[in-house]
């Protein structure tokens, strides 16, 4: 680090009532742990949480060493209206995003903000993310690729970065708009189309960013007729605006046809070999 002086950065995340308070905790206590810290956290409750998790933020609201603006919504709104409202919360050029079961390396946000830094051009940058079990046992790395143009091309088959590992320049928001909260059980893919129509420049960190738990519920939100519906149609949507090549419809139909099973032994198979 040296004397080089970092800019600021928020990061913004939300938690709900149904979220674990011990996996709030240890993601609160990655970002407290960071070479460099957050000059804010942007904390939405999404209506009303437990008491335990309120006593997991009123412990880590009582440090100094990062300012946490708690927020609440009388009730629950939904994700993308959440993050909506609390971009719009967020006092700083740089708006990394964290979820509440995740867990960050204790570098990922010195590493991204030297990047966004050093590349004035970026407005988004995510990274590579390893899959965790509730005992956060390694499961697995999952990959992304780097470069603008590499993003758009694997945009035709997946998403081309995690969203829980992402920091953003508000130049994104002011060219994509906010988060959309009228889409249909799939915010990241619209959000991202929006990116790439709108000339946002992308980019992925060739490390490990982010710790991402994965359990049996994970999978289960990711199969079944309608949400698979869903997915295929935002896929053939992004492949037809961004003119990617016609296989990509190939392997969106192939996609949907697994993920309509609900087995989550099958689904898990789809997600680690299909994306």
């Amino acid at each position: 680090m040296g004397d080089i002086k970092l800019p600021c950065y928020s990061v913004l995340m939300t938690v709900y009532k149904n979220d674990n308070p011990n996996w709030v905790d240890l993601a609160l206590q990655s970002m407290f742990n960071q070479t460099v810290l957050p000059s804010e956290i942007v904390l939405i409750e999404d209506g009303p949480v437990s008491e335990k998790i309120e006593r997991v933020i009123s412990n880590y609201s009582a440090l100094n060493s990062i300012s946490i603006r708690l927020f609440k919504n009388d009730i629950n709104i939904g994700l993308g209206a959440t993050l909506k409202k609390g971009v719009e919360l967020c006092q700083f050029n740089f708006i990394a995003r964290m979820d509440a079961d995740d867990i960050c390396l204790s570098n990922r946000f010195e590493k991204q903000i030297i990047y966004m830094n050093n590349h004035k051009n970026i407005d988004i940058c995510g990274g590579h993310i390893e899959e965790m079990d509730e005992n956060k046992k390694s499961i697995g790395v999952i990959r992304y690729p780097l470069s603008h143009d590499e993003m758009k091309c694997f945009f035709g088959k997946r998403n081309p970065l995690a969203h829980m590992s992402v920091i953003f320049r508000k130049s994104y928001f002011h060219k994509a708009g906010l988060y959309p909260v009228d889409t249909d059980k799939d915010e990241d893919t619209i959000f991202w189309l929006n990116g790439f129509l709108s000339g946002c420049k992308f980019a992925n960190i060739d490390e490990v960013l982010v710790r991402v738990r994965v359990n049996k519920d994970f999978y289960l939100r990711r199969n079944g007729l309608s949400k698979s519906l869903s997915d295929l149609k935002n896929r053939c949507l992004v492949i037809r605006k961004l003119n990617l090549s016609y296989v990509n419809y190939i392997f969106a139909c192939a996609r949907f046809v697994i993920f309509i099973i609900p087995i989550p032994h099958v689904t898990q198979f789809a997600y680690k070999f299909l994306r």
